[in-house]
């Protein structure tokens, strides 16, 4: 079974397969039946404290606004991610022999395989560079609200509080990566956005 997967399902599709099952679950509400469900466990706190703590905590992001920038920057990442596939794929058929003016986003989408096979694409952009890279920018929202945390406590007031840019930040670094990715997949006319983007989102960031 494995095999049979590993031959007619390589990884850069089953990494697809399992944003196809975030993306169903999002549609179907399940995250939300599910902390419902948790929600009635607080009803019976004898069962376990600590469940009844972790409740709260999910409770308590699920309704702030932390969970739709965590959504937001998520969703920039898995776009970074499959517009690089796409990037890679289309140099990798220029290396093949292809004319540029004859690879459409359907011939590099299924470039995506003999590029794996080629080592073009490799765990740097599946699972591990992924989880790597939601893991860095998680450390950099919370050392953002570390930084207010202790400039209120020392009463110190910036004209921006440091979460706002790190989070201004980290979307507009994705975003432009994401428009680097579409340029180097033969994406005509993504080096003006670029520039426009250089010139009024981090100049805005800057202020």
């Amino acid at each position: 079974m494995v095999k049979w997967l590993k031959e007619h399902f390589p990884p850069p599709y089953r990494f697809l397969s399992v944003l196809g099952f975030i993306v169903l679950a999002d549609v179907l509400d399940v995250y939300e039946r599910f902390v419902m469900h948790l929600s009635k466990l607080l009803d019976y706190w004898e069962i376990k404290v600590m469940a009844g703590s972790f409740l709260s905590l999910i409770m308590t992001i699920h309704n702030s606004d932390v969970a739709y920038i965590a959504q937001a920057i998520f969703w920039l990442i898995v776009l970074d991610i499959i517009t690089k596939w796409f990037a890679i794929s289309y140099e990798y058929l220029q290396e093949e022999g292809i004319p540029k003016e004859r690879i459409t986003v359907v011939s590099t989408f299924f470039g995506w395989i003999p590029a794996f096979k080629a080592g073009k694409i490799n765990s740097t952009h599946l699972g591990f560079g992924f989880v790597s890279k939601v893991v860095q920018i998680a450390l950099l929202l919370v050392a953002g609200d570390m930084i207010d945390s202790a400039l209120a406590n020392s009463h110190i007031e910036l004209g921006i509080r440091a979460i706002t840019f790190t989070i201004g930040y980290v979307c507009y670094s994705e975003s432009l990566s994401i428009i680097e990715n579409m340029r180097d997949s033969g994406v005509p006319h993504m080096d003006k956005l670029m520039d426009l983007m250089s010139t009024n989102v981090l100049g805005r960031l800057r202020k």
